[in-house]
């Protein structure tokens, strides 16, 4: 078995970045349906599905960067941008695992299909015109995270809360912000041949908004927790704002902040993340 073709294969699609995929479970956690036998099916379909879906885009991405990858210093690595993968090879490898996985969300549920299809249509927009517009290139990557959010609340058959909604939202915008202070730090002069929008940014105009969309993003959280039965369940809001300062620090002091390496790699956002996970779940579950 020749591991490093399944490294570049695995590379290619991606893998890592399943983690934002399972927000697609957080419908369910929150309607209290997740040890549920059948929503959680459904969700864990769409879950299978969606995740070979979003590699499909990101290969089409890939082609269609693989020239400015090669400027940057991590992405220049990717499988296409290296010539690991042809462009060939890579556009059959997308176009199975859009057929794929498109066969898993219908199987979960038609109006998460179609929702799939609107995160597909969101990244071609975004792909082929509005990355290289300023704010709405993040906005259309927070719409991303919306749509998953949708997708799992359909193919569990459950209510996205309007509290979930906004969360969801304003906290998308905080970690796309913070991904584009960190491509300018780590461009620097390069920045803007890398990604034109760069050219709109800088670093104290993003850090205006990760604060505003921090601080709306926590404020909604907490006006959640306190529409919540139970005397103990405002005081996750500390843990939720530990997690937030930390991401900051690592975009502010670190020189880091791409959130799909830093939510798996950082020990402290982990810890916040899991632990957050864990008492929402206890009290919502168990009522206290």
């Amino acid at each position: 078995m020749d591991y490093n073709k399944i490294k570049i294969f695995f590379r290619l699609l991606r893998v890592k970045q399943y983690t934002k995929n399972l927000m697609l479970f957080i419908p369910i956690v929150f309607a209290r349906e997740f040890f549920h036998p059948k929503p959680f099916l459904h969700t864990a379909l769409a879950f299978v599905g969606f995740c070979l879906i979003t590699s499909s885009t990101y290969i089409l991405n890939d082609i269609i960067d693989a020239p400015k990858d090669r400027l940057h210093p991590k992405k220049k690595d990717r499988p296409i941008a290296k010539g690991d993968v042809s462009i060939k090879v890579a556009s059959s490898i997308g176009i199975l695992l859009f057929i794929t996985g498109t066969l898993f969300v219908i199987r979960s549920s038609m109006l998460a299909f179609a929702m799939s299809m609107v995160y597909v249509l969101n990244s071609f927009v975004y792909s082929f015109y509005f990355k290289k517009k300023q704010l709405f290139d993040v906005f259309f990557i927070a719409f991303g995270f919306l749509i998953r959010i949708y997708i799992g609340a359909f193919a569990a058959s459950v209510d996205v809360s309007p509290y979930l909604f906004l969360d969801m939202f304003f906290i998308s915008l905080y970690l796309g912000f913070g991904k584009r202070r960190y491509e300018l730090f780590t461009m620097e002069e390069k920045s803007q041949d890398f990604k034109e929008v760069l050219k709109y940014y800088s670093v104290y105009y993003l850090d205006q908004l990760m604060v505003i969309s921090a601080t709306l993003s926590l404020g909604i959280y907490a006006m959640y927790t306190l529409s919540i039965p139970s005397k103990i369940f405002f005081y996750s809001v500390i843990i939720a704002t530990f997690g937030i300062f930390r991401y900051y620090h690592i975009t502010h002091n670190l020189k880091s902040g791409e959130p799909s390496e830093e939510l798996l790699n950082d020990k402290l956002i982990l810890f916040s993340a899991t632990l957050l996970v864990l008492y929402d779940g206890v009290i919502l579950y168990f009522h206290f």
